[in-house]
Formats: structure tokens, C-alpha cells, sequence
């Protein structure tokens, strides 16, 4: 999935890409990996700065933001 919306379709369709990140946080959710909801978030948040929903964009970057600390990530802070 990480490809598929990544190299795929991020930069060229990021409305799908935003619906596949969902897709994505939603399967990282109901497994409990904290580290992919951060990186589906991210994308999330790439995709509305691209079509420039930047309040949104600013919302999802900080959500993936709050993620990572929560992890002791301190390479995605």
C-alpha cells in the first residue's frame, strides 16, 4: 500500500492517495501499529497540502506529529 500511494498515486491523484492513507490508517488502526497510522497520516496530510487544503494539511502533520512522539520516534519528529 505504502508504494501504491507513495510512487503511485501521491503526486499525480492525491485525492486517491488521501482515500488509500485512509485505508491504510484504518488497517494500522485495527492491528495497532502506531508507526503506520504516523505514516498514513503523513500522506494524509502531503496529499491536502498538494490540493491545497493547507488548515487540514496543518491538522493531519500535527496528528502524525503527536504519533511519532508517542512512539519515542524521534527520526519522523
Amino acid at each position: 500500500m505504502k508504494d501504491l500511494i507513495e510512487k503511485g498515486y501521491l503526486f499525480s491523484r492525491p485525492d486517491t492517495a488521501f482515500i488509500m492513507a485512509q485505508s491504510l490508517y484504518e488497517l494500522a488502526d485495527s492491528v495497532g501499529l502506531k508507526s503506520w497510522k504516523g505514516t498514513a497520516l503523513n500522506y494524509q496530510g502531503i496529499s491536502c497540502a498538494i490540493r491545497g487544503k493547507h488548515d487540514e494539511a496543518i491538522r493531519r502533520f500535527t496528528h502524525c506529529l503527536q504519533v511519532n512522539e508517542g512512539l519515542g520516534n524521534q527520526h519522523r519528529v
